[in-house]
């Protein structure tokens, strides 16, 4: 699989797709090698059947106003780049306007 790369064109952007228990979404992945967290919208998650309100696990993320402690949700499945995992935590983030992932690619 080959993903076009031009450095003036800002992030790196893919498709993926999440799924939960109440079915699933596609998403715009920004890929962020340097990220070692996943986040998506809690919008997104609470369409799906997850609720990251409810969730007591709770990761410090550095986003570009500073550290912020969000939930972690694990979900059913995560797709991009051809590849996908199951059970992965993703943490969950309401205030950025993009999400960041590590693996593959990052959540939108």
């Amino acid at each position: 699989m080959i993903f076009p790369f031009d450095p003036n064109r800002g992030p790196i952007t893919v498709r993926g797709e999440v799924s939960g228990p109440l079915g699933q979404a596609n998403l715009l992945v920004v890929l962020d090698t340097g990220a070692t967290n996943s986040l998506i919208r809690s919008a997104i998650l609470t369409s799906l059947g997850y609720d990251p309100d409810a969730s007591t696990d709770r990761v410090q993320v550095a986003m570009g106003n500073g550290i912020e402690l969000v939930p972690r949700v694990v979900v059913t499945r995560f797709a991009a780049l051809g590849t996908h995992v199951s059970g992965k935590i993703v943490g969950d983030e309401d205030t950025s306007a993009v999400g960041r992932q590590h693996g593959p690619a990052d959540l939108h």
